[in-house]
């Protein structure tokens, strides 16, 4: 019997972790709405798919997006998990670390007939769409278990969207939302400064805590304090007008050397 070939799309498979998805013939993409000029914004950091069956084989098909714009920062190390563990072998990124074209990418996950849980961690610094998953004909699937029911949004800079981690099960938020039961929603973009119109864009997602680490390319582009206090005070101002109740953590920008220029 052939393999039976199962659009992204389809109901087997549990997406959380991100702020906006885009299925288009079956295909599943993401992105976030906090826009950057070098599409930092189609990141998918931490963006998980949950699945649960009893599979002899399993192999998902990404495909990692055109990359040409310049000067771009990229980290492309995807994991995955198996009823809740990992192996620091479980991964998988480009096979042309350096190309910028449209790269095919299948993921053979290990199986063995068995009913497993099946998690699959896209990563931080990279375009990354999941197409469609192939599995054994017969396979069976099950409801797999729920993301937390916790929810955390991470605002910031590319310090929050993961690098310098080597991959993104080493990013702050990825490891706060492991270590808390989080269900992690990372709005780190790379290069931004802290733009109070953000507000309004997070006061439109559902969330129970708000993380914010941000300023260090406010520093890097010489604002003044006294305009970066401006910014702070009318964003947490606008934020409450939406969200009074909301909880959030504002995690003070790192110190840079004032040798850094980025």
């Amino acid at each position: 019997m052939e393999d039976h070939v199962i659009p992204a799309a389809n109901a087997e498979f549990l997406y959380s972790g991100f702020q906006q998805m885009n299925v288009s013939g079956g295909r599943v993409g993401f992105q976030r709405t906090i826009v950057s000029d070098k599409k930092y914004h189609f990141d998918t950091p931490g963006i998980r798919m949950a699945f649960r069956c009893n599979a002899e084989k399993i192999g998902i098909d990404l495909l990692f997006r055109d990359r040409a714009v310049p000067h771009r920062m990229q980290n492309g190390i995807g994991i995955w998990r198996i009823d809740g563990k990992s192996d620091p072998r479980w991964k998988f990124e480009r096979g042309k670390r350096d190309s910028v074209k449209n790269e095919s990418v299948k993921v053979d996950l290990p199986a063995d007939g068995g009913m497993h849980d099946y998690e699959l961690f896209l990563p931080y610094g990279e375009i990354c769409e999941i197409h469609f998953v192939k599995v054994n004909a017969g396979t069976v699937f099950e409801t797999p278990p729920p993301p937390p029911a916790f929810r955390a949004v991470f605002y910031g800079d590319s310090i929050t969207q993961g690098f310098c981690a080597s991959r993104i099960d080493q990013t702050f938020p990825f490891l706060t939302g492991m270590l808390l039961d989080y269900d992690v929603v990372n709005l780190g973009v790379a290069g931004i400064g802290l733009n109070p119109g953000t507000a309004k864009i997070l006061g439109n997602m559902e969330m129970h805590l708000l993380i914010m680490e941000i300023g260090a390319n406010d520093w890097m582009n010489e604002m003044h304090p006294d305009d970066f206090r401006k910014n702070v005070r009318k964003f947490l101002h606008d934020i409450r007008i939406a969200k009074p109740g909301l909880p959030i953590r504002w995690i003070t920008p790192l110190w840079i050397s004032p040798k850094w220029k980025g």
